[in-house]
């Protein structure tokens, strides 16, 4: 079951709750461009909802980590 899931699954069932997405222009691991696929098929979950502003994606330069740009000011409003 587990191996069946896609990033857009996951996101699907936090919407339409607050979600912010990082993503580095240099992971190896979720390309930046797989990423963005992702993000806008997610963006039509929101949409369904209304709640397209509660989806953030930050892109950032770099490989797979944290980058934390987005994340404080996130954190601050949403928790």
């Amino acid at each position: 079951m587990l191996g069946n899931l896609e990033h857009v699954d996951l996101g699907a069932l936090i919407a339409p709750r607050a979600l912010l997405v990082e993503t580095g222009t240099e992971d190896d691991i979720f390309p930046v461009g797989a990423a963005r696929e992702a993000v806008g098929t997610l963006a039509k979950v929101y949409e369904m909802f209304g709640a397209r502003e509660q989806l953030v994606h930050d892109v950032n330069e770099g490989g797979h980590r944290w980058y934390g740009r987005e994340a404080y000011p996130f954190f601050e409003r949403e928790l």
